[in-house]
């Protein structure tokens, strides 16, 4: 189970003052929007005077994601964004209810599906609360919404599905449940899948396969589910039909690919399902900004240079061309932000006429002016590093 303030305090920790003062301003002014909580991750989008920007929290990491171009890794979008999300509470808390008085809504099994009749709870005492005229009530907005989606249902018939899932989202935190007479609190949605990643059978390799989630213990008609006890709306996994069907048949991963199943692959697949890694050949995924590195080597009084796309400080995963390569072992490996590394592809391309993943060969004066350019450009930038023995040969 993740710890809300364990996240708070990381996120604390790496912010810096001024942005995460700017954050506490951006939370109290309503500017976070609250998404969806699924698979260990929590959405939410931000909207300052620039425009909407879309933060991903992940609560069992401790990590978080924002697709601004601020200069810290940790802004005051995600800054804002923890503030709210770790302060609400769980879809399956209960709000004290207003008046004295509670709506209960009672889920009974009904063939493969659920029925459900509405009380009312005040003083000790119940009574059947009529759907279409509730009466004078002490009621909640909520509770109102409630009551309109469950309008014309009736407590011996299984809920329509189309009817179910909308009705399961206006119950999220603030109304009583039972099931079949027992108490039950609303889950996330799930998709009662989950995504494991173990040895390969041969070789040094990782499995990586989707199968049933074994917390799910049944299902109902209309999109939901028990899960560890919880009613949970059931939701599509959201990944394309060929990506599913291979993943479905199982993967094997290995060499070079292994660092593309730690920065790209599990980051990708965290946003739609639960992951379970039960391997130690998969190192842990962490959150780093990306930078341009160029390389200068010299040979014959020649003048190479290559760009690649690094994270971490010092470098822990390079990116060149369409290869991926982790350059240290034994620590997390950075997920990759593919919105940044266009960026910085362009700058090099562009900006810099050092294309990602090509070798540039100068001479001579050529050679001695592109070393000079090149310093100049990464005199006041942190995302671009030199690196080699040829930027001393031709200055």
């Amino acid at each position: 189970m993740s710890d809300p303030n364990a996240l708070l305090a990381a996120v604390r920790a790496a912010c810096p003052s001024a942005l995460w003062a700017r954050g506490g301003r951006l939370a109290e002014a309503g500017a976070v929007r609250p998404g969806a909580r699924v698979a260990d991750e929590w959405e939410a989008r931000v909207v300052d005077g620039r425009g909407a920007r879309e933060v991903a929290l992940f609560p069992e990491e401790a990590e978080w994601s924002c697709d601004c171009e601020g200069r810290f890794d940790c802004c005051e979008h995600v800054a804002a964004a923890a503030r709210v999300m770790c302060a609400q509470p769980d879809a399956g808390e209960v709000a004290p209810a207003a008046g004295g008085g509670a709506l209960v809504v009672r889920f009974v099994r009904c063939g493969p599906g659920l029925a459900l009749s509405c009380v009312w709870r005040e003083g000790g005492r119940e009574s059947l609360v009529e759907l279409a005229s509730p009466g004078r009530l002490a009621l909640t907005e909520r509770d109102r919404a409630v009551l309109a989606l469950a309008s014309g249902l009736r407590p011996d018939r299984p809920i329509p599905g189309p009817r179910l899932q909308p009705i399961l989202r206006a119950l999220a935190g603030g109304v009583e449940l039972t099931l079949d007479g027992e108490p039950v609190t609303l889950g996330a949605p799930t998709t009662g899948l989950r995504l494991v990643v173990r040895d390969a059978p041969r070789g040094p390799g990782v499995h990586v396969r989707v199968v049933k989630d074994r917390a799910v213990t049944e299902a109902f008609e209309g999109g939901a589910a028990l899960r560890e006890g919880k009613l949970c709306p059931l939701r599509d996994h959201g990944l394309d039909a060929a990506t599913f069907r291979a993943l479905a048949a199982g993967q094997v991963f290995e060499g070079e690919d292994l660092a593309r199943v730690s920065s790209e692959l599990l980051p990708r697949l965290r946003r739609h399902l639960p992951v379970a890694v039960r391997t130690d050949r998969v190192a842990k995924s962490t959150s780093a900004r990306p930078r341009l590195s160029v390389e200068a080597t010299g040979r014959d009084g020649e003048l190479r240079l290559r760009a690649r796309i690094v994270y971490g400080d010092p470098p822990v995963l390079a990116v060149e061309g369409e290869r991926v390569r982790v350059l240290r072992e034994g620590v997390p490996v950075p997920r990759r932000r593919p919105e940044w590394e266009k960026r910085l592809r362009e700058r090099a391309g562009f900006g810099l006429e050092v294309p990602v993943g090509e070798t540039v060969r100068l001479r001579a004066e050529a050679a001695a002016a592109r070393v000079e350019r090149l310093r100049d450009a990464a005199a006041d930038d942190p995302e671009l590093l030199l690196e080699g023995e040829g930027l001393a040969a031709f200055t």
